[in-house]
């Protein structure tokens, strides 16, 4: 799978995941203010974890 896939498929399940956390909270009456940082950081990392190379060369791992 290429980068760009997985950036994009990584974005709609951010935009649905907000779209869904958001409802919910919204529904019991928390604001976005008290969850909106997690849910912020939780999206950021799921893009940089798409953004990442699989393989990473190191010192001591053996060239292939």
């Amino acid at each position: 799978m290429s980068v760009l896939t997985k950036i994009i498929y990584t974005i709609a399940a951010s935009a649905t995941i907000v779209y869904v956390m958001t409802t919910l909270f919204s529904f019991f009456g928390i604001g976005f203010e008290t969850y909106g940082i997690y849910i912020l950081f939780i999206v950021g990392m799921s893009i940089l974890y798409a953004m990442l190379p699989e393989r990473k060369e190191g010192i001591f791992t053996p060239k292939s």
